[in-house]
């Protein structure tokens, strides 16, 4: 929620100064009424660093929403200067996804939003997914994860959205391309923006 103070707004993503200091949260006695959040965990190749800690890219992902990161024809994401690709193999099974280096504090945001291409467009076996996890997820193991939500390639999504309102505190952000099948395609993620 933004912050008013003598008709003046200071969004989430602002900042508030008092006696030279940028503060991150403010309290009215004891009671916290602003706390800053980022407006975006990546903004076309801008990896919000001070909040995210930077990104990772790995050969590894999630297929669907299934528990087990696997590296199976694992394919590294690209960071470009506009973009993160991912191009996803021919293979049975492939994918690749990126996860903040830090954990994230999500205690003022609803909902993170990513934009996305059209991927592979006619297909059932391909996937977009993100997730929130308390620890880094460990490659070929079960892992468990707090949130998550996937598109496949047929509906033709350009944003996705994962609801996060009821989870306060810090948590790993993870986004991937997955393929079920012998189709190779080329995912790019643009943006992933808070919303509060």
């Amino acid at each position: 929620m933004a912050l008013v103070f003598n008709n003046v707004t200071v969004p989430q993503s602002g900042n508030v100064i008092y006696n030279g200091t940028s503060l991150s949260v403010v309290k009215h006695g004891n009671t916290q009424v602003w706390k800053r959040a980022p407006e975006y965990l990546y903004n076309n190749g801008d990896q919000c660093s001070g909040f995210t800690g930077g990104w990772d890219a790995r050969a590894a992902y999630f297929l669907n929403t299934d528990t087990y990161y696997r590296n199976q024809t694992g394919t590294k994401p690209v960071f470009n200067t506009g973009n993160i690709s991912l191009t996803c193999t021919g293979s049975y099974l492939g994918g690749g996804s990126v996860i903040t280096n830090w954990p994230v504090d999500l205690s003022a945001v609803s909902s993170l939003t990513a934009s996305i291409n059209k991927f592979d467009p006619t297909e059932t076996y391909s996937a977009f997914n993100i997730y929130l996890l308390s620890a880094w997820p460990t490659i070929n193991a079960d892992n468990s994860y707090v949130a998550a939500v996937r598109v496949l390639g047929n509906q033709q999504a350009t944003s996705v959205t994962l609801n996060t309102s009821g989870y306060n505190g810090s948590y790993y952000v993870l986004m991937g391309f997955s393929n079920n099948n012998s189709r190779s395609f080329t995912g790019y993620i643009y943006s992933l923006k808070c919303n509060f």
